[in-house]
Order: C-alpha cells, then sequence, then structure tokens
C-alpha cells in the first residue's frame, strides 16, 4: 500500500513540485562560496551558524 507521500509524487502531474518538496536551503552561489571557504580552512560548524542551516545541509556542498 502506497503512503500518502508516494501516493502524491505518483499522481504529480503538471509544472509545479509535490506539495511537501522543500526549496534548498542554500543558493547555488552560496554553495560555491562555502565550497570555497572550506578549501581555505573554515570550520563546517561554524559556516553552519553563519548561514543559518545544518552541519550536514553545509556537508552536501563538497
Amino acid at each position: 500500500m502506497a503512503t500518502e507521500k508516494q501516493h502524491a509524487w505518483n499522481s504529480y502531474r503538471g509544472a509545479s513540485r509535490p506539495p511537501y518538496f522543500q526549496r534548498p536551503k542554500l543558493t547555488p552561489q552560496q554553495r560555491e562560496e562555502i565550497r570555497r571557504r572550506l578549501e581555505d580552512g573554515e570550520r563546517a560548524v561554524d559556516l553552519a551558524a553563519e548561514y543559518g542551516v545544518s552541519r550536514g545541509a553545509i556537508g552536501h556542498c563538497r
């Protein structure tokens, strides 16, 4: 039996995303800046606090 999210995804048709889809928390420009700053030696935990995201979100920028 499909869950509610699976049903919404399977019945999704059109230009908009399913209602539960979250927008990215960081823009492409922010991601590039984070990559550069990580290469320069800044700590992920400090960048996460600055951008208001989790450390995992910073990890996805690598």
